[in-house]
């Protein structure tokens, strides 16, 4: 059962300055944050076969899996994608987890959907979704 579910969207276009004059490449950019995780959700082979749900679930086009794990817990784990990338750097011992999902697509990512398909993979008590323009 989620306790705390938010969605914030934060615009930085009017805050930060373009790079240049010219167009830039169209970026979409999430920041999740979840705890109250089982710790076993977040470690090990088991969070392999999650992210790979989330990546089938979203309709992600994976190209490849790294994956680091630390010692004594904990997996930084990176899906390269056809859309971009998908970092999920997990604290087992502290049921949380930390993702960033970049995509660069024409359509927009599908927040409530990623808000569903997070609530079903990983069952955290409590989720944020941070969803960034710029």
């Amino acid at each position: 059962m989620v306790k705390i579910q938010k969605t914030y969207r934060i615009s930085l276009e009017q805050q930060i300055s373009p790079l240049s004059s010219e167009k830039h490449p169209v970026v979409r950019h999430a920041v999740v944050e979840a705890s109250g995780i089982k710790s076993e959700f977040i470690n090990g082979s088991v969070l392999e076969e999650k992210i790979k749900g989330l990546v089938k679930d979203m309709d992600f086009h994976a190209v490849n899996y790294f994956a680091h794990q630390f010692e004594p817990q904990g997996i930084s784990y990176v899906v390269v994608l056809e859309e971009s990338h998908l970092a999920i750097h997990t604290w087992p011992e502290k049921g949380y987890f930390h993702a960033d999902i970049v995509t660069c697509t024409k359509e927009d990512m599908d927040i409530p959907r990623l808000e569903k398909v997070m609530n079903a993979i990983f069952s955290p008590e409590n989720l944020r979704i941070l969803r960034l323009y710029y």
